[in-house]
């Protein structure tokens, strides 16, 4: 089983004021009790995912329950260049685009806000009839959980950021 924002049903239980009468709190008591059960069965694996793993209950975190923590991090630049490479794969781009150049630029990004910003920037770019050839405008970009840095604000890429 995969619980995605984990954080979101697995709140340490006590601090919810206002969570319609505790129902936070039946909620996760009744995921202690269905994952107590399956300590039997030992091809069911329980996987949880959160930006937050500080929220969550420490019942939950504890031996036979949700036991080993893994950090995830963000990726490198290496891997933001990859990321961008396969992104832009099918995109008509000039050769003279530095995609090392926007890796370095998107330092702090996640997948998912690379993937959604080159979106974007096609989608601005279509709209004001521009050419993909010798340079784009990479969307602004907003700080925040998973994604935020770079420059902060809408950064263009082409012949004079070759390296």
């Amino acid at each position: 089983m995969f619980f995605d924002e984990l954080d979101s049903i697995a709140k340490a239980r006590g601090g919810s004021s206002g969570d319609a009468g505790g129902a936070g709190d039946q909620v996760l008591n009744q995921i202690l009790t269905e994952m107590d059960g399956m300590n039997a069965k030992k091809n069911v694996f329980v996987i949880g995912a959160t930006n937050r793993p500080d929220q969550i209950d420490p019942a939950l975190l504890r031996p036979g329950q949700l036991d080993q923590l893994i950090y995830i991090p963000l990726p490198d630049e290496t891997s933001r260049e990859s990321i961008l490479k396969a992104a832009l794969k099918k995109s008509p781009l000039s050769p003279s685009i530095n995609l090392r150049f926007l890796a370095q630029s998107t330092h702090g990004f996640s997948r998912i806000k690379i993937s959604d910003n080159v979106y974007e920037m096609f989608s601005t770019n279509l709209q004001q009839s521009q050419s993909f050839g010798s340079s784009f405008k990479f969307p602004e970009v907003e700080g925040g959980a998973g994604g935020g840095g770079g420059s902060g604000g809408a950064a263009q890429f082409g012949q004079d950021n070759k390296e």
